[in-house]
């Protein structure tokens, strides 16, 4: 599954290249480029300057709380709201400077080249270790530069540096140095500066239905080899958070759940509480529904439900599963029997297949149905039975496709006369005590109904090898579902919504 991570590992890769090293982020206001920024300044081993007109050292502790106390104390903040001396005055003191000297600067000299750059610069040149790594961090460098050119230059003017010269100075002076230099854009177009730098990042924000979806895309990083371009990312608690690309073949073996904090009454525990807090509990008698593009993997809505399904187990419920067609039968069975002794599972949990044999190893489970096998109709009877007869107490939960409940009827026999077998199926969906789960693919035209009649209707789609999840009813931001990473009481297999803000 996805993993939310501090830095793309390419932009990792690149800080501990021996430097310097130069690079640009660059991107529309809002975007997050001063927090990526941040972050890796975070992340740098070695002696580290901020150069910023937006911020102090004491801001950087409130605004980002998350950077580690030692962070902000070995950080060096230089003040760049005041450029010092604009570039007409320091034409004037480096002329002044040549009749002064017995030998006069050499035009294309280190010093002179060191002269004409901004104020703010100079003192972070000054600042440098002589030997060992160092990162310095241009926060904003489009109002730095441009307050220290000024006004738009005249004729008169001809001889001073532009722009370019200037960002060209500034890289030739730091390639002096073993220091790493990042560039932050107010402008996200590109300019020459991407040809002169070893790496440009772009940021962006854009909306998905009224929804916000963050974007970090790698444009270049020289020597390196990127295998991930773009990276969605959120600025959830001030922190930059990327979302790695999930793995080929994701399979659904996960399916740890977190325990019921506080049961209520008329509700199901979605076995996540994750879950709960972005979109509720599961309301008996109601359904909930799972509306997936085609690109989604099945593991997308499983990682979702099988939490649900592992909590009712546990808790003495009964589960029934139809899986979506294609969907692994052997995943399902994987996830959910550590979750239970044997005879529990065999008398509460029932999975029907009707793509063919669901468990080569042990034909014989009762809680597998093939329903393509000769008398299976007559087993998935019994199962349903057996089900239903139990119903009186505990959750009825069934997870299945749309008319999957009804394609599992129609597989039963038919005596005639004699009681109706699906009856027992319908109980058991339609029962005080039950919920049903629907997992739809977007354009399954069966899907329809239950966008209209569902308590909780989620969106799931894939963005480029993630799974993003959109409350449509409620109506939530977005969320990217990750494998959750970190907490003292998670279990591997566990998975985390993370609000993209």
């Amino acid at each position: 599954m996805s993993v939310a991570v501090r830095l793309p590992p390419e932009i990792t890769r690149f800080l501990s290249l021996q430097g310097p090293q130069s690079l640009v982020i660059r991107g529309p206001p809002g975007s997050g480029k001063t927090t990526l920024a941040t972050a890796m300044i975070e992340s740098f081993h070695g002696s580290r300057l901020f150069v910023t007109s937006r911020v102090s050292k004491d801001d950087l502790a409130i605004g980002f709380p998350w950077l580690a106390k030692s962070t902000i104390e070995r950080l060096e903040v230089i003040d760049a709201s005041n450029t010092g001396h604009p570039v007409r005055d320091v034409a004037a003191a480096i002329d002044r400077t040549r009749h002064l000297l017995e030998r006069p600067l050499d035009p294309g000299s280190g010093i002179e080249r060191f002269l004409w750059l901004p104020a703010p610069i100079q003192e972070a040149w000054s600042r440098l270790p002589e030997d060992g790594a160092s990162i310095v961090v241009i926060d904003s460098w489009d109002a730095l530069v441009e307050k220290y050119l000024g006004v738009p230059r005249s004729g008169a003017d001809s001889f001073l540096p532009d722009r370019m010269e200037i960002e060209r100075q500034l890289l030739d002076q730091m390639a002096e140095s073993r220091s790493h230099v990042i560039l932050v854009l107010e402008r996200d177009e590109p300019s020459h500066l991407d040809y002169l730098v070893n790496g440009v990042l772009s940021t962006s924000r854009t909306l998905n239905d009224g929804r916000l979806e963050r974007w970090l895309q790698i444009s270049k990083l020289r020597y390196l080899r990127v295998d991930t371009t773009d990276y969605p990312f959120t600025l959830e608690g001030g922190r930059f958070e990327a979302i790695t690309p999930n793995p080929p073949n994701l399979r659904a073996t996960f399916g740890g759940h977190d325990e019921e904090p506080d049961p209520i009454p008329g509700y199901v525990w979605p076995g996540s509480k994750a879950f709960a807090q972005a979109f509720g509990r599961l309301q008996l008698r109601r359904e909930t529904l799972l509306d997936c593009d085609e690109q989604v993997p099945e593991a997308g809505p499983l990682a979702l439900v099988l939490p649900v399904a592992a909590h009712a187990l546990q808790t003495g419920g009964r589960v029934l599963i139809v899986p979506t067609p294609g969907g692994s039968v052997e995943d399902i069975w994987t996830t959910l029997s550590p979750v239970a002794a044997s005879s529990v599972l065999h008398q509460n949990l029932t999975i029907a297949s009707s793509d063919g044999p669901v468990d080569p190893t042990d034909p014989s489970n009762p809680s597998l149905v093939d329903l393509t096998r000769p008398g299976a109709g007559e087993q998935m009877a019994s199962r349903l039975r057996t089900l239903a007869a139990a119903s009186s107490s505990g959750v009825n939960l069934v997870i299945a496709p749309p008319g999957g409940v009804d394609e599992l009827v129609r597989a039963l026999p038919r005596p005639a006369p004699g009681p109706d077998p699906g009856r027992p199926a319908r109980e058991l969906v339609h029962g005080p005590n039950a919920h049903i789960i629907v997992i739809a693919r977007s354009s399954d035209p069966l899907a329809a109904a239950h966008r209209r009649s569902a308590s909780i209707h989620l969106r799931l789609q894939d963005r480029l090898g993630r799974v993003l999840v959109y409350g449509t009813r409620p109506r939530t931001p977005g969320f990217v579902l990750i494998q959750q990473t970190g907490s003292r009481d998670s279990r591997e297999g566990t998975y985390d919504l993370l609000r993209i803000v």
